[in-house]
């Protein structure tokens, strides 16, 4: 599973360092997107992108959720909370969260930093 989740990623940077703009990524995502349900995709795997609040009540596979560092997903108020752990919540076997700088505070219910590279 390692090798295939680390295709998908180069596929994924690749088809970012294809484009200009993100608009125009998103659009190439999309089609992508549909050339898969129409079995005109190579690999047959799906990269799906979503707002937090768009994928509530769906489960993936794999879900990664970029930029969680300090200053996202740090509020005090209930309803960030709540989105963090809608996010979080619909990996069925991976979850992979990036950050930059400092995790947000919100990360500190997964342990120390320097043991995240041990959880999977």
């Amino acid at each position: 599973q390692a090798e295939e989740a680390m295709s998908s990623m180069l596929d994924f940077a690749r088809s970012a360092a294809e484009v200009e703009t993100f608009s125009s990524w998103l659009e190439q995502m999309t089609h992508r997107d549909v050339d898969v349900r129409l079995g005109r995709s190579k690999g047959g795997q799906i990269l799906r992108l979503y707002s937090i609040p768009a994928a509530k009540g769906l489960e993936f596979d794999h879900v990664v959720i970029p930029d969680v560092s300090a200053g996202s997903f740090d509020s005090l108020q209930q309803e960030e909370r709540n989105l963090f752990y809608v996010a979080i919540s619909r990996a069925r076997r991976k979850l992979t969260m990036t950050f930059t700088g400092r995790p947000s505070t919100f990360l500190s219910s997964f342990g120390r930093p320097e043991d995240w590279g041990a959880l999977g």
